[in-house]
């Protein structure tokens, strides 16, 4: 087998400052420039992999310019993006040190097809001219293949192997019939073969060493099985990037030898120290002692030393022959798989890949959690072998993520938990200034090494510090957020109300003072609005003597304070004297913001619920409706509202809930708006003289509709 090469040429133009050879788009350089302009030519050697099969076009071959600090300051997605320039020379700083590198597929990329080339080039550029560069690009990775020989294939019916980098995990799957080459990583390779005999009995062999492979290897496994009675399975590692050949011979099975003692094969623990390391939480891809007597198995007892598995129940010694019935639901319950009954077998297995995931990491002592094996065979030596296996638990990290002020509201924080373990094991602490840390409540979304929680029973207005914990440990750093502001609305009681002259209830335009206007500037800002200007008039005489009207909105006595909001349809048109059938009525309403202009008030908050305290007097099937609306900008990011249904009057104040439903979690609130309607219909039912009191005690006849009464409004968080 050969290896494979790119030979990438970066030509060079000398620039000649004279009229008779200078390009006509040739660069003036400045003082202290150079420049560099580059073509890709390549050149295929035979290879086993058929490379130039790959369709691999050299236009797709990413370029890049490295400065001498490690930084790539320019970069070509493909080569063909750099030639479609109109001008391809790359102006630099003269004397500087930059490194030119070709790449071509994914550096950790593994399989059949995972090609990757790679080569580079480092240089300095004179001044005051275009440098000649050349840099060959060969592959980059190592080439892998397995060749099955001819007694292997005639004494076993099924066989394949795997081919495992050590530090990864990445691994190469050859089957029986597989011919061509695969692609991985640099680094120690170890090689495991699976046999099936004709007797239907398993086998699993493996290199004891791994091989160290470099960059640019060809490496053929070449798998044979030695001819009876040597009893040998052979390993010929065929290595293209040295002169030497290195061959593996590894001892056949027991069971072709009488006298052999059983064997443990272990599958995931190291096979030198016994050991497997992996993080807290997570679920090794193999964790098993695989058990082979040939003879059959007499006896095989297995010792605890696990300060956490004791802790939780397991005993100091388990004979698998002998498995009571607390023992077996102990083990059941934590996940320890085994064949049920090994008598005469001739192979078992014990798999620790679900204990291993449950074991908690609470200190360096509780990190080794070893078994020891002894296993009895049925020979007429009754042969022994003993072994130990250790699972080490490695703590894995807990850490918090940046809180995004979105997720921070009221009474709840949403927040990304983040682990090289696994995402369900994380779970948030918060704490208050000096107080001690606590576990809140809390809800999860796992996706992988992450859990994003929401904790909820938080206090509004207040820092609090947050940190991650893992298992039974904590993660070091922590977080602070401070939750929203319980913010309300202004004068939410209705208790500020500013008298205004109007034209009401008149004939020939009587003039009164009156307290329409739900806000008195002196006392606070305003907040809320009427649309009382669409029944008064703020002067002048009524274009029809007989003219009625009324404001809709006034004040009234107040459930905890002395006013409360009154809300009243009023009928209004050049008709409406005591007599006259009349054809319609407005509907009165108040609302956060300026009638004409715009609704809703700055707000910087985002509460859950509205409540309020209401009487109503409906009018046949009258219903009143009140909205609350919180907005970012011009978009509605959560809203609510209520129209109950009322067969008679509600004289006593009767509390109601608004709940506010959030469709935009990912916005800040900066406004509100509240709208109370006393009816819900735009031309409400109303009865023609109807006796109202207002303003405190006074008292008038109005034609007028349904009457709801508003008090006390309060924002729940």
């Amino acid at each position: 087998m050969e290896r494979k090469y790119l030979i990438l040429s970066l030509l060079t133009v000398f620039a000649i400052l004279t009229a008779s050879c200078r390009r006509e788009d040739y660069p003036a350089y400045q003082d202290g420039e150079g420049g560099v302009e580059f073509s890709i030519s390549s050149q295929w050697t035979d290879t086993k992999a058929d490379a130039r099969d790959a369709n691999i076009n050299l236009d797709d071959f990413k370029v890049e310019l490295i400065n001498s600090s490690g930084v790539i300051f320019k970069r070509w997605k493909k080569y063909s993006d750099y030639k479609s320039q109109e001008d391809q020379t790359v102006l630099l700083n003269a004397g500087s040190r930059y490194t030119l590198r070709a790449t071509y597929g994914d550096s950790t990329a593994v399989g059949f097809d995972a090609f990757f080339f790679m080569g580079d080039t480092t240089f300095t550029v004179p001044p005051q001219t275009t440098l000649t560069l050349d840099v060959v690009c060969k592959q980059a990775n190592v080439e892998v293949a397995v060749a099955y020989g001819e007694v292997l294939k005639a004494e076993y019916t099924n066989y394949h192997a795997t081919v495992k980098h050590k530090r990864t995990k990445d691994s190469l799957e050859f089957e029986g019939n597989t011919t061509e080459s695969g692609y991985i990583r640099p680094g120690e390779l170890n090689l495991y073969v699976y046999t099936t005999d004709a007797d239907g009995v398993a086998h699993r062999y493996g290199t004891k060493t791994p091989y160290l492979a470099a960059a640019g290897d060809s490496i053929t496994f070449n798998i044979d099985t030695k001819p009876t009675p040597t009893y040998e399975m052979a390993f010929n590692i065929t290595i293209n990037s040295t002169t030497m050949d290195t061959t593996i011979n590894i001892p056949i099975d027991s069971y072709m030898l009488s006298q052999d003692a059983p064997k443990i094969i272990p599958d995931g623990f190291d096979v030198n120290s016994g050991k497997l390391s992996y993080i807290e939480g997570t679920k090794p891809d193999a964790a098993a002692v695989n058990i082979n007597a040939q003879s059959g198995i007499k006896s095989c007892v297995m010792t605890v030393n696990s300060s956490y598995l004791k802790s939780i129940g397991w005993p100091s010694s388990i004979d698998f022959f002998n498995v009571p019935a607390d023992v077996k639901n102990i083990l059941n319950r934590d996940g320890l798989l085994w064949t049920s009954d090994m008598t005469g077998l001739k192979l078992a297995n014990i798999d620790f890949r679900n204990v291993a995931k449950l074991i908690k990491y609470t200190d360096a002592a509780s990190a080794e959690n070893s078994f020891g094996f002894t296993i009895v065979d049925n020979s007429e030596f009754s042969k022994k072998i003993t072994a130990e296996y250790t699972l080490s638990v490695t703590p894995a990290s807990a850490t918090v993520s940046d809180i995004i002020d979105y997720n921070i509201w009221g009474r709840k924080v949403i927040v990304a938990l983040s682990t090289d373990g696994d995402g369900a094991y994380l779970f948030p602490q918060i704490k208050v200034g000096d107080a001690d840390w606590i576990t809140p409540a809390y809800t999860s979304s796992v996706a992988g090494n992450t859990n994003t929680v929401t904790i909820t029973g938080l206090t509004p207005e207040t820092e609090y510090q947050i940190r991650s914990g893992y298992n039974n440990h904590i993660g070091a750093g922590s977080k602070t957020f401070t939750t929203e502001v319980p913010a309300q609305v202004g004068n939410a009681g209705f208790e500020n109300w500013t008298d205004k002259q109007v034209v009401a209830y008149t004939i020939f335009g009587e003039t009164l003072q009156l307290s329409t206007d739900p806000w008195n500037t002196s006392v606070e800002p305003k907040w809320w609005d009427t649309n009382n200007s669409e029944t008064t008039k703020t002067s002048g005489t009524p274009a029809y003597l007989t003219f009625k009207c009324f404001p809709m909105v006034t004040y009234v006595a107040g459930r905890t304070g002395a006013k409360a909001a009154q809300i009243m349809a009023i009928a209004v048109n050049g008709g409406n004297t005591s007599g006259t059938s009349l054809s319609n009525a407005k509907p009165g309403y108040i609302f956060l913001g300026t009638y004409g202009g715009d609704k809703g008030h700055s707000f910087s908050s985002r509460p859950s619920s509205m409540t309020f305290y209401y009487k109503y007097l409906p009018r046949e099937t009258d219903t009143f409706r009140a909205k609350v609306q919180v907005l970012n900008g011009t978009d509605v990011i959560g809203s609510g509202e209520i129209t109950p249904t009322f067969s008679s009057e509600i004289s006593a104040w009767t509390e109601a809930d608004v709940n506010i439903t959030y469709t935009v979690t990912d916005k800040k609130a900066t406004s509100i708006q509240l709208e109370f309607y006393q009816s819900t219909s735009s031309k409400p039912n109303y009865k023609m003289n109807v006796s109202i009191t207002y303003c405190g005690t006074n008292t008038a006849n109005v034609h007028g509709g349904s009457i709801l009464t508003i008090d006390d409004i309060t924002l729940n968080y």
